[in-house]
């Protein structure tokens, strides 16, 4: 006979970051007229033609680190700068923001009164996990910018990835007195909430955060996730079908996937969970979360042999994780009624 198995709790929140916008990028005009050439053509110097190649490859680094944009250096600079942003823009390919913090350094000693370039530093602080410094660097160009509120909010952001989430509410009301639509400020003002456990006024401000920019993916992640953690699945279920509907089915992003599977699990809609995880587990770039999860749900439908091959198959693909409890589930029926009580 099948064995159905009940759900009670099973909320693992799963980590958002806000992935900061690109700004524009800033360029000054440094180009000179010749007379009697018709329309006065611009003919540009030698060091604009440097400004321009260092400018090129600059862009390219901030599309790689994700860094807002870089003031450009006095023309006596480039010679000197364009060997370090070259540096930066190999290693970045790999992940490695050493060499990029290296350059932000150097252009902030160059140009010490531009907050951008502080508030550059700050980021591939963040980007290396150096918390400390980044909320340093980064209070600097706040004062610097005379208060610039997506500044504050990064800054507030930082606050709350060390856990001072009060410091992280005050720089998200300080974002929000310069710009009240700032989506940002108010989906950070929600985080906040949602770290003190209050939950349905953290929906609040991520709702309200939606409203003003209805592209923010993350956002609409957070909600789906908050309504799971508020124990509302079929919320959750709607709030992140919404989500997966912008991508196909085989690259659907995996926290939205493992955020669905909960919420079908929640309602006992055991075999749509399976085929949503079957099809996540495929993706190469599946984590080994995705494997328990498709286990769990197997054995929440009765369907060990399955189980023991998504766990013969998630041991193989992560050798340094002996997926314990998911063998001691296996082998112990007893524990199998409360599967995902744990």
């Amino acid at each position: 006979m099948r064995r159905r198995y009940s759900l009670t709790s099973f909320d693992t929140p799963l980590e958002s970051k806000e992935a900061a916008p690109l700004s524009r990028f800033y360029h000054s005009e440094n180009a000179r007229t010749v007379p009697g050439l018709t329309g006065n053509a611009p003919v540009f110097s030698r060091s604009c033609a440097s400004a321009g190649l260092l400018l090129f490859v600059v862009t390219g680094l901030i599309a790689l680190t994700g860094c807002h944009s870089i003031p450009m250096a006095s023309g006596n600079k480039f010679a000197s700068s364009r060997h370090a942003v070259s540096d930066t823009f190999s290693t970045s390919r790999n992940g490695s923001f050493v060499k990029s913090k290296s350059f932000f350094n150097r252009t902030a000693t160059e140009a010490p009164t531009d907050y951008r370039i502080d508030a550059n530093v700050a980021r591939t602080h963040f980007q290396n996990g150096e918390i400390d410094q980044a909320i340093v660097q980064m209070k600097r160009a706040v004062e610097m910018s005379g208060g610039d509120s997506q500044l504050h909010v990064e800054l507030g952001e930082y606050y709350l990835a060390s856990g001072l989430w009060l410091q992280a509410q005050r720089h998200a009301e300080l974002g929000l007195e310069k710009n009240h639509r700032l989506a940002s400020a108010w989906f950070l003002k929600g985080k906040t909430k949602a770290a003190k456990n209050e939950l349905r006024e953290a929906l609040g401000d991520y709702q309200r955060a939606l409203g003003y920019d209805a592209t923010r993916q993350d956002i609409q992640m957070e909600i789906a996730q908050t309504y799971g953690r508020m124990n509302q699945p079929m919320k959750s279920l709607a709030a992140v079908e919404q989500l997966l509907s912008q991508y196909p089915r085989d690259e659907q992003p995996e926290n939205a996937v493992l955020t669905k599977s909960v919420a079908l699990m929640k309602l006992q809609q055991l075999e749509p969970a399976i085929d949503i995880l079957e099809v996540a587990s495929r993706n190469r770039n599946a984590t080994s979360q995705t494997f328990l999860r498709l286990g769990q749900a197997q054995l929440m439908a009765g369907q060990d042999s399955q189980a023991r091959l998504t766990l013969a198959r998630a041991q193989q693909a992560f050798p340094d994780q002996p997926f314990e409890q998911l063998a001691e589930q296996l082998r112990d029926a007893s524990t199998r009624v409360a599967v995902l009580d744990q």
